[in-house]
């Protein structure tokens, strides 16, 4: 059987609870009834089956780590016959839990006189990088003037 060729996956990131679809761009895939994709993190492997797309693309789903890692890198090697896997190797990010959050916040109106109020709601994101570091974005924000002052 002709080397598997591993050239990128899409994405090359995802949470550690897995389950996330990934697309694996090589050369040199052959449709068989054994293709598995091996995702290698220090001494442990997480082996998932591999889909046959065609001979250029794989695709899986990110096996669960969470039992065992809060965040790691992982090499991805593809096997076609289930044992050999190849020598070329993918990197893929297992980022830690996210969480979301919405906040809304009721707030007087800076108008002099006026009595009326206003809200402000912020959704947003939190995971943990790959260095362990709490990150948070800030995916949209809505404000509502006061129903006097438009």
């Amino acid at each position: 059987m002709t080397p598997v060729i591993l050239d990128s996956s899409v994405p090359f990131n995802g949470p550690v609870t897995g389950d996330t679809n990934i697309t694996i761009t090589g050369a040199t895939f052959v449709a068989t009834q054994e293709i598995t994709v091996m995702f290698s993190i220090d001494t442990s492997q997480f082996i998932v089956p591999g889909v046959f797309i065609d001979s250029s693309h794989i695709s899986c789903v990110s096996p669960n780590i969470s039992a065992l890692f809060t965040a790691a890198n992982a090499n991805i090697t593809v096997a076609l016959n289930g044992q050999q896997y190849s020598k070329s190797m993918l990197s893929y990010y297992f980022y830690g839990m996210l969480t979301e959050s919405i906040v809304i916040l009721i707030i007087d109106c800076s108008c002099s006189g006026c009595a009326s109020k206003r809200d402000a709601a912020f959704w947003s994101i939190e995971w943990i990088d790959k260095y362990d570091h709490i990150r948070f974005e800030l995916l949209s924000h809505r404000f509502h003037h006061c129903s006097v002052h438009k």
